[in-house]
C-alpha cells in the first residue's frame, strides 16, 4: 500500500459548526446563534446537576434558557445531544490537528503530536468537561450509551484514516486506533479521577507509552512483519492460514 495524503474526514451524527479562522469571521447572526446555544447548554446542565438527566424534560431546559422549543430542536435534534455540546468541535479541531501534524514518515508521530497539541484546550476547558464526564457517569439509558458509542466510533476513525495515510492495512490501522483511542482515554480518566485539579499534561504517561510502543515498531519495514509466522505460534490449526482473509 503506498503512502498517500488525503484530507481526514469528520463525518458523525449532529450540526456541524463552521470553524473559525481569521478569514471566517463570524457575523452578527452565527455570534447571536452561539449565545443561544450557550444559553441552552447552561441551563441544561443546571437542570441536570440539580434534577439529574432522566427527570430534567425539554420544556424545563427551555424554560430556564428562555427560549422556545422549536430553538432548542433548532441547535440540538433530542435531549441526549445536549449532553455532549462540544463533540462536534472537538471532533472537528481534532481533525484539523491532524492535518496540521501529518507526518508521512511515520503518522504514528502525526497522531501524537495531534493529540498533545489538543490537550492544553482541554485544560482551558476544564470545568465543562468536569461537568460533562459527571453526568456521563451517571447516564446509562440505551439512548446515551449509544451516542457515546457513535462519538468514540468517529474518534477511533480518524486516528484510523491518519494512521492509514502510511504502509498499514486498513485493519492494522483500525486495531492500532483503539489502542490510542483507549489511551487516551486513560488520560481522561486519570484526570477525571483527579477533579481535572492538575494539569492534564502530568497524566499522559499512558498514551505516551503506548505511543511510543507503536511508533517503535511502525518504524520497522512491513516485510519485517510476519502474521503467518505469528498465527503458527499461536492459532489453533483452523486459524492458521486464513489472516488473509481477514486483513481486508
Amino acid at each position: 500500500m503506498s503512502a498517500t495524503r488525503h484530507p481526514i474526514q469528520v463525518t458523525p451524527a449532529g450540526r456541524a459548526g463552521r470553524p473559525q479562522t481569521k478569514a471566517n469571521k463570524p457575523s452578527v447572526r452565527e455570534t447571536k446563534c452561539a449565545e443561544t446555544r450557550e444559553k441552552i447548554v447552561k441551563a441544561a446542565f443546571e437542570l441536570f446537576q440539580a434534577r439529574g438527566y432522566d427527570d430534567t424534560t425539554v420544556d424545563d431546559i427551555v424554560a430556564l434558557a428562555g427560549v422556545g422549543k422549536r430553538t432548542f430542536f433548532r441547535h440540538f435534534p433530542s435531549k441526549i445531544e445536549v449532553t455532549f455540546p462540544y463533540e462536534r468541535q472537538r471532533l472537528e479541531r481534532f481533525a484539523q490537528l491532524l492535518e496540521e501534524h501529518f507526518d508521512l514518515d511515520n503518522p504514528v508521530h502525526g497522531v501524537a503530536r495531534a493529540l498533545f497539541a489538543l490537550l492544553p484546550e482541554y485544560q482551558s476547558a476544564r470545568d465543562m468537561i468536569l461537568m460533562e464526564r459527571t453526568l456521563h457517569l451517571g447516564a446509562g439509558s440505551w439512548e446515551w450509551m449509544a451516542r457515546n458509542s457513535e462519538n468514540e466510533r468517529v474518534w477511533r476513525d480518524l486516528i484510523s484514516q491518519a494512521l492509514g495515510r502510511g504502509h498499514l492495512t486498513a485493519i492494522e490501522a483500525r486495531v492500532l486506533a483503539a489502542a490510542i483511542y483507549a489511551a487516551a482515554e486513560e488520560v481522561m480518566d486519570l484526570w477525571f479521577s483527579m477533579g481535572c485539579q492538575r494539569d492534564v499534561i502530568d497524566c499522559v504517561g499512558p498514551i505516551a507509552g503506548v505511543l511510543a510502543w507503536i511508533a517503535e515498531r511502525y518504524d520497522h519495514e512491513r516485510e519485517a512483519r510476519d502474521p503467518q509466522a505469528f498465527l503458527d505460534r499461536v492459532a489453533s490449526p483452523s486459524l492458521r492460514g486464513r489472516q488473509g482473509e481477514t486483513t481486508k
